[in-house]
């Protein structure tokens, strides 16, 4: 039977594993006692796995620098930062995390204090996560068609819900080739038809919140 002290001593085992003296330490001493409460008290009851995560995960910021992350959870068609902060209180406008946001990185923020005392509401809120990202393969941007993925940026920017003609006017195609690229990502619980009340579909709005298809899309 899998333990977590097992599998997660094998996992660490395997992130230090041909990194250099240097990085080696670096790795160690930011994993420190914070990061390994939230793997013990939250992302092992929820997943049971480390598959996809990487720990003190280094990314490059706009000036060049390197910074580290808590963990990277990479799975295609999302990066992932999952930050674990010290206090009692997720500041909203910490720069790095508006940063990694700018660059396509979906970033997800816990206090060590709701980690140690409320594991169960973290949990739910990365199951909940990663069931609207990771909720079927047809999430997966490889599956979509560049005039597919045209679509999702217009639907995600918009301010109102996007029509056919909004579609033959961005892409440049005819009414039939619109409404068949909408009823294609329809069928990918991409989008969804917009209002109620007429059999005909007028018009069309993300499934998922815009800004998850973005990431997707880039």
């Amino acid at each position: 039977m899998k333990t977590f002290d097992s599998e997660h001593e094998a996992w660490f085992d395997a992130a230090l594993r041909g990194k250099t003296r240097k990085a080696r330490e670096a790795l160690e001493r930011g994993h420190g006692h914070g990061e390994r409460q939230f793997l013990r008290n939250v992302w092992w009851p929820a997943f049971g796995s480390f598959e996809h995560l990487h720990p003190q995960y280094e990314v490059r910021n706009f000036e060049g620098r390197a910074i580290r992350l808590d963990f990277a959870f990479l799975r295609p068609p999302f990066r992932i930062c999952i930050a674990v902060d010290e206090g009692s209180r997720v500041s909203e406008s910490e720069p790095r995390a508006e940063r990694l946001s700018a660059d396509f990185w979906v970033v997800l923020r816990f206090t060590l204090e709701d980690v140690l005392q409320d594991p169960l509401r973290c949990q739910r809120t990365l199951i909940e996560a990663f069931g609207r990202m990771f909720r079927d393969r047809t999430t997966d941007p490889n599956r979509l068609s560049p005039g597919e993925k045209e679509i999702l940026r217009l639907a995600a920017r918009s301010v109102r819900p996007t029509r056919p003609s909004d579609v033959m006017h961005a892409l440049q195609v005819s009414d039939k080739t619109a409404r068949s690229l909408l009823k294609s990502l329809v069928d990918k619980r991409l989008l969804r038809p917009a209002g109620a009340g007429s059999r005909r579909i007028r018009a069309y709005e993300p499934a998922l919140e815009p800004q998850l298809l973005l990431y997707m899309v880039g």
